[in-house]
């Protein structure tokens, strides 16, 4: 090869080289443009949800006919129940009703009590009080990602339609007894988790979207 015709090919690899460095360049200013585009795309969508909505769960133990109480207890003994609900709920907020709160008689520690209750001249120490379901869940997820319903049947049925989820302990049994869970709609919810217990099993539901 000639000199002439290896100072072409130099000449000719340096413009290559520069164009190459320039579409680099452009291309890599594209990508920079499209991710700043998409990070201030997930910043107003994020803004435009404002703070995560806590978690609403309905959490009971239920029979197979259905029946979660009978005479103001509960119709069986579980002995794995207690400390299920415990593990839980502790560090969270559980919301209940007033005759719910009578049948266990004081505040559950380390978990914020909040009693729902028509009366307005009722109080109990630790506990903070709210005449309907939803004032008991707006001021619940003031500072709780996870509320936790506990019942009664009452507070259940209107608790229902802001539950984001249900944990069931499925109790294979059909007792007598007066307060039932509203029924499960398969339409609405579906089982998502299964975990036997001695004399039960945990059951997880999620709302269908």
């Amino acid at each position: 090869m000639s000199g002439e015709e290896r100072a072409r090919d130099e000449r000719l690899d340096e413009r290559d080289q520069t164009a190459q460095s320039g579409e680099e360049r452009a291309r890599d200013e594209r990508l920079d443009e499209r991710d700043q585009a998409a990070r201030s795309g997930e910043e107003r969508a994020t803004d435009e949800r404002g703070p995560e909505a806590p978690v609403v769960i309905l959490l009971a133990a239920v029979g197979e006919n259905g029946v979660i109480g009978r005479d103001g207890g509960l119709p069986w003994h579980l002995p794995g129940d207690l400390p299920h609900v415990k593990a839980t709920t502790l560090g969270h907020v559980v919301v209940m009703g007033r005759k719910t709160y009578d049948s266990i008689g004081k505040p559950l520690s380390g978990r914020m009590t909040i009693v729902v209750t028509r009366d307005p001249a009722w109080a109990a120490a630790g506990v903070t009080t709210c005449g309907d379901i939803e004032s008991a869940l707006r001021v619940a997820a003031e500072s709780h990602a996870e509320i936790y319903v506990l019942g009664g049947a009452e507070i259940y049925r209107l608790a229902m339609p802001y539950a984001h989820r249900l944990l069931i302990s499925e109790v294979p049994q059909a007792p007598d007894g007066d307060t039932y869970f509203p029924e499960i709609d398969p339409q609405g919810w579906v089982e998502s988790d299964r975990d036997p217990r001695e004399g039960f099993d945990v059951v997880t539901y999620e709302r269908r979207h």
